[in-house]
C-alpha cells in the first residue's frame, strides 16, 4: 500500500472517491417478490436454447423494470435494473445447484460436441469452420498474396485441388 502512496504522491493524483450506489433495500425485496417465479420459469425451460432464452429473459426484464418504475417513480433505471440483474444471476445459480446439470441439460463437467470441417473454400490454401454450441469460428489461409490466392498452383493443379 505504502508503493501505492508513493506513486500517487510522485504523480501527484490523488486518488478517487466514489458514491457507491446500491438499489434500496425495498425495491429488492419487491423486484424478488414480483419476478422471482417468472424468471424461474423461463430458465427451467429446457427446450429453449440460450438465444431464446436470452431474448425472453430480456423481454422480462424490461417490463418489469418498466412496472417497478411505476412503483418507484423517483428511482434511476440503473438502480431499478440491478435488482433485476441480481435476481437473474441467483435463480441460474440456485437452479443449476438443485438440477446438477448446466440450462442445456449437460453436466457441469460435460463439453459440448465440436465440429470441424475443412477446405469449404477452394481457392485458399486452408480452410475451416469450427462450431462447438452456437459458437462458430471460420478460419482461412492464403500463402503469399491475395491474388496469389485466386490462381491455382502447380500442385493443387495436378492432385485437382
Amino acid at each position: 500500500s505504502s508503493d501505492l502512496s508513493d506513486l500517487q504522491q510522485e504523480a501527484g493524483k490523488l486518488k478517487r472517491h466514489y458514491d457507491l450506489l446500491l438499489p434500496d433495500a425495498e425495491i429488492c425485496h419487491a423486484t424478488k417478490e414480483s419476478y422471482q417465479n417468472e424468471l424461474t420459469e423461463i430458465l427451467t425451460r429446457l427446450h429453449s436454447d440460450k438465444v431464446e432464452r436470452g431474448k425472453a429473459v430480456a423481454a422480462a426484464k424490461d417490463r418489469a423494470v418498466r412496472e417497478m418504475k411505476e412503483r418507484f417513480p423517483e428511482t434511476s433505471q440503473i438502480l431499478l435494473e440491478a435488482p433485476y440483474n441480481r435476481l437473474g444471476v441467483d435463480c441460474m445459480s440456485v437452479l443449476a445447484l438443485e438440477r446438477g446439470t448446466r440450462f442445456d441439460g449437460r453436466g457441469f463437467a460435460d463439453l459440448r460436441p465440436m465440429e470441424c470441417e475443412v477446405d469449404l473454400k477452394k481457392p485458399l490454401h486452408g480452410s475451416a469452420l469450427f462450431q462447438r454450441g452456437q459458437t462458430q469460428v471460420l478460419c482461412t489461409l492464403t500463402f503469399d498474396s491475395q491474388q496469389s490466392a485466386k490462381k491455382t498452383d502447380l500442385i493443387s493443379a495436378i492432385i485437382g485441388g
